[in-house]
Protein backbone atom coordinates (compact mmCIF):
# COMPACT_ATOMS: atom_id res chain seq x y z
CA UNK A 1 0.00 0.00 0.00
CA UNK A 2 2.78 2.47 0.90
CA UNK A 3 4.63 1.70 -2.34
CA UNK A 4 1.49 2.15 -4.44
CA UNK A 5 0.72 5.43 -2.60
CA UNK A 6 4.22 6.73 -3.38
CA UNK A 7 5.26 7.08 0.27
CA UNK A 8 8.80 8.47 0.52
CA UNK A 9 9.21 8.96 4.29
CA UNK A 10 8.08 6.78 7.18
CA UNK A 11 8.22 7.90 10.80
CA UNK A 12 7.80 5.20 13.41
CA UNK A 13 7.28 5.43 17.14
CA UNK A 14 7.07 2.93 19.90
CA UNK A 15 7.49 2.00 23.50
CA UNK A 16 10.64 0.02 24.22
CA UNK A 17 12.51 -1.56 27.08
CA UNK A 18 15.83 -0.19 28.20
CA UNK A 19 18.94 -2.37 28.19
CA UNK A 20 21.46 0.42 28.72
CA UNK A 21 21.68 1.21 32.46
CA UNK A 22 22.02 4.92 31.61
CA UNK A 23 18.45 4.98 30.28
CA UNK A 24 15.45 5.45 32.54
CA UNK A 25 11.72 5.18 32.04
CA UNK A 26 10.38 8.11 29.99
CA UNK A 27 13.68 8.80 28.21
CA UNK A 28 13.56 9.19 24.43
CA UNK A 29 16.01 7.48 22.10
CA UNK A 30 16.32 8.13 18.37
CA UNK A 31 18.41 5.13 17.24
CA UNK A 32 21.00 5.24 14.51
CA UNK A 33 21.24 1.48 14.04
CA UNK A 34 19.56 -1.80 14.95
CA UNK A 35 20.17 -5.48 15.55
CA UNK A 36 17.60 -7.82 14.01
CA UNK A 37 17.22 -10.81 16.30
CA UNK A 38 13.84 -11.80 14.91
CA UNK A 39 13.12 -14.83 12.78
CA UNK A 40 11.00 -12.80 10.30
CA UNK A 41 13.82 -12.42 7.80
CA UNK A 42 11.82 -13.60 4.77
CA UNK A 43 9.40 -10.66 4.75
CA UNK A 44 9.77 -8.70 1.55
CA UNK A 45 8.11 -7.34 -1.54
CA UNK A 46 9.85 -9.66 -4.04
CA UNK A 47 12.71 -7.35 -4.96
CA UNK A 48 15.40 -9.18 -6.94
CA UNK A 49 18.17 -7.27 -5.12
CA UNK A 50 19.83 -7.54 -1.74
CA UNK A 51 18.97 -4.46 0.29
CA UNK A 52 21.85 -2.20 1.33
CA UNK A 53 21.17 -1.30 4.96
CA UNK A 54 23.90 1.33 5.38
CA UNK A 55 22.26 4.35 7.03
CA UNK A 56 19.04 2.35 7.23
CA UNK A 57 17.69 4.90 9.70
CA UNK A 58 17.59 8.12 7.68
CA UNK A 59 20.05 10.70 9.07
CA UNK A 60 17.93 13.63 7.85
CA UNK A 61 14.74 12.31 9.45
CA UNK A 62 16.62 11.44 12.64
CA UNK A 63 17.89 15.02 12.91
CA UNK A 64 14.34 16.33 12.52
CA UNK A 65 13.07 13.96 15.22
CA UNK A 66 15.88 15.11 17.53
CA UNK A 67 15.06 18.79 16.90
CA UNK A 68 11.32 18.34 17.47
CA UNK A 69 11.81 16.17 20.55
CA UNK A 70 14.03 18.88 22.04
CA UNK A 71 11.36 21.46 21.22
CA UNK A 72 8.52 19.61 22.97
CA UNK A 73 10.28 17.57 25.68
CA UNK A 74 12.41 18.83 28.55
CA UNK A 75 13.56 15.39 29.70
CA UNK A 76 16.46 13.23 28.56
CA UNK A 77 16.90 12.57 24.86
CA UNK A 78 19.47 10.11 23.55
CA UNK A 79 20.38 11.00 19.97
CA UNK A 80 21.96 7.73 18.97
CA UNK A 81 21.84 4.12 20.05
CA UNK A 82 21.10 0.61 18.93
CA UNK A 83 17.63 -0.91 18.88
CA UNK A 84 17.58 -4.71 19.38
CA UNK A 85 14.54 -6.18 17.64
CA UNK A 86 13.16 -9.43 19.06
CA UNK A 87 10.06 -11.46 18.26
CA UNK A 88 6.96 -11.09 20.37
CA UNK A 89 4.45 -12.09 22.00
CA UNK A 90 6.46 -11.90 25.14
CA UNK A 91 8.95 -9.69 26.89
CA UNK A 92 12.59 -10.79 26.86
CA UNK A 93 13.91 -13.02 29.62
CA UNK A 94 16.59 -11.84 32.07
CA UNK A 95 19.12 -14.05 30.22
CA UNK A 96 18.22 -12.45 26.88
CA UNK A 97 18.61 -8.96 28.35
CA UNK A 98 21.96 -9.95 29.89
CA UNK A 99 23.12 -11.21 26.48
CA UNK A 100 22.13 -7.90 24.85
CA UNK A 101 23.79 -5.71 27.47
CA UNK A 102 26.65 -3.81 25.87
CA UNK A 103 25.37 -4.65 22.38
CA UNK A 104 22.14 -2.63 22.29
CA UNK A 105 20.54 0.23 24.19
CA UNK A 106 16.86 -0.53 23.78
CA UNK A 107 14.80 -3.60 22.96
CA UNK A 108 11.46 -3.95 21.25
CA UNK A 109 9.56 -5.72 18.52
CA UNK A 110 8.70 -3.04 16.00
CA UNK A 111 11.64 -1.92 13.86
CA UNK A 112 11.99 -5.07 11.76
CA UNK A 113 10.77 -5.93 9.17
CA UNK A 114 9.47 -2.35 8.79
CA UNK A 115 12.93 -0.89 8.13
CA UNK A 116 13.51 -3.47 5.36
CA UNK A 117 10.15 -2.84 3.72
CA UNK A 118 10.75 0.91 3.76
CA UNK A 119 14.12 0.44 2.07
CA UNK A 120 12.60 -1.90 -0.49
CA UNK A 121 10.05 0.73 -1.62
CA UNK A 122 12.71 3.48 -1.62
CA UNK A 123 11.33 5.27 1.43
CA UNK A 124 13.35 6.86 4.23
CA UNK A 125 12.69 5.48 7.71
CA UNK A 126 13.38 6.76 11.22
CA UNK A 127 11.89 6.16 14.62
CA UNK A 128 11.26 7.86 17.93
CA UNK A 129 11.29 5.41 20.83
CA UNK A 130 10.15 6.02 24.37
CA UNK A 131 11.46 3.84 27.17
CA UNK A 132 8.49 2.36 29.00
CA UNK A 133 10.07 -0.45 31.00
CA UNK A 134 13.40 -1.78 32.21
CA UNK A 135 14.74 -4.92 30.58
CA UNK A 136 14.12 -7.93 32.81
CA UNK A 137 16.73 -8.34 35.50
CA UNK A 138 18.27 -4.90 35.01
CA UNK A 139 17.05 -2.45 37.61
CA UNK A 140 13.72 -3.27 39.15
CA UNK A 141 10.47 -4.96 38.42
CA UNK A 142 7.63 -3.14 36.76
CA UNK A 143 3.95 -3.80 36.17
CA UNK A 144 1.58 -3.60 33.24
CA UNK A 145 -0.06 -0.68 35.06
CA UNK A 146 3.28 1.18 34.79
CA UNK A 147 3.23 0.62 31.02
CA UNK A 148 -0.39 1.71 30.74
CA UNK A 149 0.31 4.90 32.70
CA UNK A 150 3.21 5.82 30.43
CA UNK A 151 1.33 5.07 27.20
CA UNK A 152 -1.89 6.87 28.10
CA UNK A 153 -0.32 9.86 29.82
CA UNK A 154 2.42 10.54 27.27
CA UNK A 155 0.77 9.67 23.95
CA UNK A 156 -0.19 13.33 23.22
CA UNK A 157 3.46 14.39 23.62
CA UNK A 158 4.68 11.72 21.21
CA UNK A 159 2.05 12.64 18.64
CA UNK A 160 3.02 16.35 18.81
CA UNK A 161 6.66 15.45 18.14
CA UNK A 162 5.85 13.18 15.19
CA UNK A 163 3.38 15.62 13.62
CA UNK A 164 5.85 18.52 13.91
CA UNK A 165 8.56 16.40 12.28
CA UNK A 166 6.21 15.50 9.43
CA UNK A 167 5.31 19.16 8.89
CA UNK A 168 8.97 20.23 8.77
CA UNK A 169 10.21 17.71 6.20
CA UNK A 170 9.06 17.89 2.62
CA UNK A 171 8.33 14.52 1.09
CA UNK A 172 10.06 15.30 -2.19
CA UNK A 173 13.18 17.29 -1.22
CA UNK A 174 15.29 14.60 0.38
CA UNK A 175 18.93 15.32 1.23
CA UNK A 176 19.96 11.79 2.12
CA UNK A 177 21.18 8.66 0.38
CA UNK A 178 18.49 6.29 1.63
CA UNK A 179 17.19 5.34 -1.81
Amino acid sequence: VFREAGVKRIFAEGGVGTINPLLDIRDFLIPDDYLDLSVRKDVGLDSPYLLVMRDSLCPEMRQELIAQTRKFFSGRIFTRGIYANTDGRHFESPAEIAMLKGQADIVGQSICPEVYLAREIGACYAGLYYTVNYGEGLVKTWSHQDLEDVFYNDAPLISRIILAAIRNLAAEDKNCECE
